[in-house]
Parts: C-alpha cells; structure tokens; sequence
C-alpha cells in the first residue's frame, strides 16, 4: 500500500502539471460562464423537438397548476384542490401569462433549461473546491451532456429540483466540513427547499445523517484513533443538526396531531408508500438494477472511479484530503439512499427501472471521476480489479427481455439508447447483450491500463461522447412520443377549442369508453385549451385519478350529475357521442358541442371504436324522439378474412321488436333498414367470428368485426 500511495503521490502532481498549462488568471471562470451559456442556448434550441407534453397526467398536472396560478393566485387542478404538493408550478407559471398556450408551452420549457442548467453553478463551486479549476470545469461539461437533463424538456418538478439538490449538497458539504452552528442549520433548513418541491425531497435527511456518521468514521480512522470514544466526540461535533432534526420532527408530529392526520399526510398523494408491504427480496432485487441502470447511465467509468476512491479512503486514509472525504461521505450516502429508495418504490409500484426519481445521483458520479484523474488515476490491484469486476457483473446482469418496454421511455432514459440499438440489430436483444459486454470490457480495459497521461485526456472526452450520444438517442426517442401525442387530437391546431368559443369560455370534456385505448385526446385538449377547466365521466374513469364529475345515462338520454353541479356551455367529446345542441366544429378525434340544457345525448353508441369498428358487440342506442326510419350499414375492407355473420335485433322499451342476420364478405358493403320504433330504443349487433389486423402483418393486436355505421332519421 505504501507503493500505491507513493505511485498515487507522484501521478497527481503530474497530473496537476500537465493542466498547469491551461490554467490562467480567470481563465476558467471565463469558460465556465462560456459554457452555461453554450448549455442554455443549446438546450433551449432542442426544447423545439418536443412538440406536445406526452409524459401524462404529470405534465398535465403541473401546467394546469401553473396555469391555475398565474391566472388567479391558487394552485387548482380542474377548478379543485390538487393532492400534490409543489412549488414548482410556481416557478413556470409565468409563462401562462401569455395569451395563447402555444406560446405559454415553448416559454415554459425555457424557463425548465434555465432553472436545469443553473444547477451547474453550484455543482461548479464544490468541483472547484475538491480539484484544480480545469478538471472542475470538465465535471461541469460531462453534467450539461447528462441526458437525464433533457427532463428540461417536460413540465415536471425534475427541472427545479435538480438544482435544488445541488445547491443543498454543495451546503451540506461545506457543513460537513466545517460544522460551525451556520453552516449545520443552513444546511439542514434548505432541506425544505427540495422537499417543497416535491415530496421525494425528505431523502435528504437520511443521506445527511449517514454522510455524518461515514465522515466521522473515516477521519477516525485516518487519525488513527477508531474507537467509539472517538466516534462519539467526531459526532457530537454535528449535535446541532441532529438537534434541528429532533426538533423538526417533534414539531411535525405535534402539528399533525392537531390537524387529526396521519404522519404519511405529509407526503401528499406519496403518502401510500409508508403503509404499503415490501418484499426484502423484491426490494434488494429492484435495488440492484437501478444500480446497474445508473452506472450504465453516465458510461461505467465514473462508478469505478468512485469505487477506487472509496477503497483507498479506508485503505490509506491519509492519502485522502478532508474535503475529499467529505464528497465521498456524502457521494456514498446520496448513491446508497437513492438507489434503496427508488428501488423499493418501484418493486411495489412501478415494476420498472425509476432514473428520473435517481439521476441527482449522476453529477456526483462524474465528480468522483475528475477526482480520481485528478489524485493521479489510482489503481490499487485488488481494488482496481473489485471496481471494474463488480459493476461489469452488475451491468450484465440486466434483464433486458423485462426491461425493453414503453414504459422505458418515460422513466429510464439511460437505457433507451440500448433499446434503440437492440432494434437495429439483426440480433436483437441477444446482439445488445453482446455490445454491452464488449462495451464493458473495452471501458474495463481503459480504466485498468490507460497511461496517465493518456487517461487524464481521454477519460473525459470517452465519456462525453458517451453521453452525446446517449442525449441524441434520447431526443429522438422522446420527440417520436411528442410527436404522435400532437397528433392525437386528429389536428395540427391543437388550439382549436379556444379558437373556436375563446379561451375563457366554460367547456368541459365528456369522457367515454371510446378514449379508454388512448387518452391523449382528452389530455391533449386540457393541456392546449384553457377552455376545458372540467371533465365529465360517462361508463368510465379517469386514467389519472385527478378529479373529474361522474354522470349516470338516465332512459331520456340525460347525464345525470351531483346536485349542485354546474351545466357546462361547452362539450368536446368522441365524434360517434352526439350531444343535444350545435355541432360547433370537430376533428377525426372530437367534436365540440354548444350544449342545450338540460346536458343530454341524442344518441349513444357502445363497443364502436372511433374508427368505426365493432369487436364481437355492439350497441346503438337513440334518445331523441322523432325517429322514423334507422339504416344499419356493414362492410368489410379488402382483407382475406372469413365472411362476418352479423346477428341485429331492434329492442325498444325492453322487448325486441325486430330481428335481422346477415353475412358480410370482404370487400363487400350492405345496409339494412328498420322501421325506428318509439324512443328509446336500441340496435345490438352480435358479430362471428372476430379476427386481428395483425394476422395479417398490420401492427394493430384489436379484435375486430365489422365496419358499421347506424343512423336514425326523421324520415
């Protein structure tokens, strides 16, 4: 050990010679402020990308927030109260004081890049303070090029609590190294800060106090003095912050007494997590592939370099500045919490890899890296050969068959430029499997044999182009998702609604069974039209639980609501719903309605899809008197299906009065007439056999019957 700390000696002076040259009064806070600048520019420029928000209901949620604030002073979520509790809808709510949400949107986004990359700033200081300036300047390039960053893109609390963790890190450090009564009570009272902009924030309590008591155990040992006298003197240096913990927590419990609720209140609509049953072996499962996932995110090579430092901390103490012990304490901490957290939410919840809910963690991987160039590039043998040997059997251990899903794109961006890859090739996931395992050898090899002076220039452009190309995967993937929740109204003028009645008009949207295979329209029409302040359910739910009005169809046709429940003036719902009143405009997704009072439906057809196609039953019921003649038309298009035997029965008032079957070819169209009994009356149609698009290499997995079309008519 004493050869490896000598070796680590002589290879940080030369590495700190070898950047002398490029250090210059100045010079790097020059390029520092170069930098952010570059970062806001570029990022904002690629905020264009992303033409709609498609992460739903969260983006939803937290513009009609910040909508709901900027126009009247409160956060309200469909004219009620949300169950989440965030500052962050304040942050952008400026930009919904433009008049239109086609500029409110890109302003927001904007607004998400400043606050996202602002967080370097902080991140810069601690960098600065733990390696030379050039080296500081390069951790704070390789985060801009994190693609985790690309959340700027989203109307999610990611883009304010990035910073805000940064900003409480770089304070408990510098609390951590000189615990003076300031720096404690600072360093725990901007908790707040993280926690108020979302719930995840109370993480940080923990991760302060093991930073503490890691930090306190390697000075001991470093002094030589590791005994639990001395442990106990190194931690009552930090009584004050445990004290302003203690005393947090007993002022929390008290208020909640008062206020009658549980302590999990507190955690908003997070607050199930505390009661829900964890599995030990699901949550340490889960545990190890986020951790996997996050060493995979910021390109292996960082994760070993943490690992290196952390075992010379205890191997060879003195060799380990103070300020340097410190960054370990808290990167250990931070790393250790946030993956157990993550992980055992997601092995009850989410069933899927959570990085958004982790990727704070990444910049201070990258910071263990410059450390480690910094210190010389280490390579203590067994150490070296445990931080290269651990994270590969990590990495390799992925199950990519479970993991290679759509509900990848929203949460695991590290992982999406190898889902893209495993597309292209002609192996699959098998071919992906085999490019990780090369992938991981080569940075193996690099860490384990790269010369010093070698490694000190292209450990970080490796890793830059690493993360340049994972950013690019990532917003190509995320501007397809964009792109086709834009189109899910069936229009290119998302706005259409205001444009239509105005943007301060009292529309609300009539959810049906019609939109429980996609969404998207409803959520597209809130979020782009300040007109749609409601929703209204008729036969269904709300896929996000937010608050919405629930109807009940009485036999006249009327939607029956709450007593108390404000008619609205204005309907968008499905083209086949026919609402009582004008037909104002509509789009091959939805139709908007100037309702008559009372809200009613003309008519109500059930188990059509929006494109016109029955599965094996249907229903068409009319409301409207006046009826006297109903055409039932059925076709099929040109596909080599079996004939479709078609079973109709006329029911009116309980009882059928007419019967009708036949059998529709394919590529063959027919209408059948009935005489229109009195109102209500209904048309079912029973349909034999059901077959897929996708039999026939079409990629759509719906069961499907036959094309049908019923209208009533006066005459």
């Amino acid at each position: 050990m004493t050869e490896t700390v000598e070796r680590t000696e002589v290879g940080q002076t030369r590495s700190r010679t070898l950047a002398g040259w490029v250090e210059r009064p100045h010079a790097v806070t020059v390029g520092f402020v170069v930098v952010l600048g570059l970062a806001l520019l570029v990022r904002a420029f690629l905020t264009r990308s992303i033409h709609a928000p498609w992460i739903m209901g969260d983006e939803l949620h937290y513009s009609e927030l910040a909508r709901s604030f900027a126009s009247k002073g409160v956060m309200r979520l469909r004219e009620e109260p949300s169950a989440i509790r965030t500052i962050y809808p304040v942050f952008v709510s400026p930009a919904w004081l433009a008049s239109s949400v086609a500029t409110a949107y890109p302003v927001a986004k904007v607004l998400n890049v400043v606050m996202m990359t602002l967080g370097a700033i902080p991140f810069f200081l601690w960098a600065r303070r733990l390696v030379q300036p050039v080296l500081a300047l390069v951790a704070t390039f390789l985060v801009l090029l994190l693609p985790s960053l690309l959340y700027a893109n989203m109307i999610m609390t990611e883009s304010a609590f990035f910073p805000a963790f940064l900003l409480w890190i770089l304070l408990a450090a510098l609390a951590l190294e000189r615990p003076t009564v300031q720096r404690q009570v600072l360093a725990v009272v901007l908790i707040g800060l993280p926690v108020a902009i979302r719930s995840q924030g109370v993480f940080l309590v923990p991760i302060l106090v093991t930073a503490i008591f890691l930090k306190v155990l390697i000075d001991a040992h470093a002094e030589g003095r590791l005994t639990i006298g001395s442990l106990f003197r190194g931690l009552r240096t930090y009584l004050v912050t445990f004290g302003v913990f203690a005393g947090g927590a007993v002022a929390y419990v008290l208020l909640k007494a008062v206020q009658g609720h549980g302590l999990s209140s507190g955690l908003g609509s997070y607050g199930g997590v505390t009661g829900a049953h964890y599995s030990l072996r699901e949550v340490a499962r889960w545990s190890v592939l986020h951790l996997a996932e996050l060493i995979f995110a910021v390109g292996f090579i960082p994760a070993c370099a943490l690992i290196v430092l952390a075992g010379i901390a205890w191997a060879a103490p003195r060799t380990i500045e103070a300020r340097e012990r410190v960054f370990l304490a808290l990167a250990v901490a931070t790393t250790f919490w946030m993956v157990l957290l993550v992980g055992a939410f997601a092995s009850r919840f989410s069933l899927r890899i959570e990085e958004r809910n982790m990727f704070y963690a990444e910049p201070l991987l990258l910071l263990a890296l410059v450390i480690w160039l910094d210190k010389g590039l280490p390579r203590p043998p067994r150490l070296t050969a445990a931080a290269v040997i651990v994270p590969a059997a990590l990495l390799l251990s992925l199950p990519f068959d479970s993991l290679f899903n759509l509900s990848l794109l929203a949460d695991t961006p590290g992982l999406i430029p190898l889902m893209r890859v495993a597309v292209h090739l002609q192996d699959g996931l098998d071919g992906a499997r085999v490019l990780l395992a090369l992938g991981v050898l080569a940075a193996g090899l690099f860490f384990v044999l790269v010369p010093r002076r070698w490694g000190m220039l292209l450990a970080p452009i490796g890793i830059a182009l690493f993360l340049v190309f994972s950013s690019v995967s990532v917003l190509k993937a995320w501007a397809g998702q964009a792109q086709a929740t834009h189109a899910s109204q069936g229009t290119n003028n998302v706005t259409w609604i205001d444009k239509t009645i105005g943007h301060n008009a009292d529309a609300a949207f009539l959810l049906t069974p019609d939109f429980e295979a996609d969404p998207h329209p409803l959520w597209q029409s809130e979020f782009w039209n300040r007109s749609v302040r409601r929703v209204f359910l008729l036969d269904t739910r709300d896929p996000t639980s937010y608050p919405a009005i629930t109807t009940t169809l009485n036999g006249a046709g009327r939607l029956v609501t709450a007593p108390g429940t404000r008619q609205p003036k204005y309907i968008v719902t499905a083209p086949g719903v026919h609402v009582d009143g004008k037909l104002l405009a509509s789009t091959p997704r939805l139709a908007l309605f100037r309702v008559s009072e009372p809200l009613r439906l003309n008519d109500r057809s059930t188990g059509l899809t929006a494109d016109g196609w029955t599965g094996a039953d249907a229903t068409f019921t009319r409301f409207d008197p006046g009826a006297k003649v109903v055409f039932v038309n059925l076709s099929l298009p040109d596909l080599p299906t079996s004939p479709a035997r078609v079973r109709m029965e006329l029911d009116s008032r309980g009882s059928t009065v007419a019967r009708r079957a036949v059998s529709v070819r394919s590529n063959s169209e027919q209408t059948i007439r009935f005489p229109a009994p009195p109102a209500p009356f209904s048309v079912r149609l029973h349909v034999t056999p059901t077959f897929s698009p996708s039999q026939f290499g079409i990629a759509d997995t719906r069961q499907l019957g036959v094309l049908a079309k019923i209208t009533a008519l006066p005459r």
